[in-house]
């Protein structure tokens, strides 16, 4: 069947989970002729590249843009690729998406990646984003507790809203894995032996990377008399940085805390790592919890959001109360302690989203929400038989 010619509009293509969706997304596509068109609003795009080398037409401006400008530049392109379908990603690329597609009479809909009591911005921009998504043809929300979310605090009906959860292309994750974990471990200085805790995403505060770093310092002094203590590397930038520097300076972890900064390939990282820790306050899904645990890491995650929907505690991983850094202690204490338990989990929650979070399974659900917005385009009366 012939796939529709779509158009992703996006905020910018840094390293993040929306970007890793639409790079899996693309590899498991294998596109050609413009089938599959990434845009963003900004002109530095650390993933571009990758992107395109997984046969996405990536098209980019000389600068950033706001509202106006991107609306005139998101009509430009959709002039220029001619798209079946606007599919958008995160604030403002929402709001941008939105007007254009409307002025160009072009069928749109939008993910939501994020709960609001997650959402980070102005009291302005979150009135407008509860009222854009109420103009869209289809809204997907990558898990039940976003779906709830967005029923809570934007009045649209519960039909219009697909739950399809994010996928892995798991393939990428296990990638030289072991070659990976050698090299990594060693240009980081980690110790045979030594317990090296990990994580992934933007420095931002709804992150809450505070939190594990204050839980380190509780592992830390709890194993003073160890000749080798826990190691922490945050991969990963973000406003947030020279605040938890700060922390960590003012914990005296700067020899066992690592900021490694944006990375291109976080996999490796992965790889390197023997605990994955996901501390959100909010979370819409937590697709690093789901790359760590396809790459059959032991992981703890904060019970925010979607991420139960992905942890059953105990079984395939460990969970704590959000921005409780005794709890998230307690949790990282009984791992360190016990490598038959991190096989344990990290065999299980392997196991658990293998059997959920395939990306080829995310792809054919969102081509099955594209065909059916087309056809009840072509067809409103389609519609009302079905309701």
């Amino acid at each position: 069947m012939q796939k529709p010619n779509v158009l992703h509009l996006i905020n910018n293509l840094n390293v993040s989970g929306a970007t890793t969706l639409l790079l899996d997304t693309a590899a498991q596509l294998k596109p050609c002729n413009g089938e599959f068109v990434v845009c963003s609003l900004e002109p530095d795009n650390p993933m571009a590249p990758a992107l395109a080398a997984a046969g996405a037409r990536v098209v980019m401006p000389g600068r950033k843009l706001g509202l106006a400008s991107g609306t005139r530049w998101a009509c430009q392109v959709i002039r220029e690729t001619r798209p079946s379908i606007i599919h958008t990603h995160l604030l403002p690329a929402t709001q941008v998406g939105l007007a254009a597609s409307r002025l160009m009479r072009t069928p749109a809909l939008t993910t939501v990646h994020f709960t609001f009591d997650g959402l980070r911005t102005t009291a302005l921009l979150r009135q407008v984003t509860r009222v854009s998504l109420r103009f869209y043809d289809r809204i997907i929300a990558i898990s039940d507790a976003v779906k709830q979310s967005i029923l809570d605090h934007c009045h649209v009906p519960a039909d219009r809203v697909a739950v399809i959860r994010n996928g892995i292309d798991f393939a990428r994750t296990r990638s030289g894995a072991q070659d990976h974990r050698n090299r990594t471990r060693r240009d980081l200085g980690v110790l045979e032996g030594q317990l090296l805790i990990g994580t992934v995403g933007r420095l931002d505060q709804v992150k809450s990377y505070d939190t594990l770093i204050r839980a380190v310092a509780m592992i830390r002094d709890a194993a003073a008399r160890s000749p080798a203590p826990p190691r922490l590397v945050l991969v990963g930038d973000g406003a947030e940085r020279k605040r938890l520097e700060q922390l960590v300076a003012k914990l005296n972890l700067a020899h066992i805390v690592t900021f490694a900064g944006t990375q291109e390939n976080p996999s490796r990282f992965l790889a390197a790592f023997d605990v994955f820790v996901l501390p959100s306050l909010a979370e819409g899904l937590g697709l690093s919890i789901i790359e760590a645990m396809g790459a059959g890491l032991p992981v703890i995650g904060s019970a925010a959001g979607g991420v139960p929907e992905v942890i059953t505690h105990g079984s395939s991983g460990l969970l704590f109360e959000p921005g409780d850094a005794h709890e998230l202690a307690d949790c990282l204490d009984e791992l360190a302690g016990s490598e038959a338990l991190r096989n344990r989990l990290g065999a299980a929650g392997k196991a658990a989203v293998e059997s959920r979070f395939d990306i080829a399974r995310h792809v054919e659900c969102l081509y099955a929400e594209y065909a059916e917005m087309l056809a009840l385009r072509r067809n409103p009366d389609l519609a009302e038989t079905t309701a």
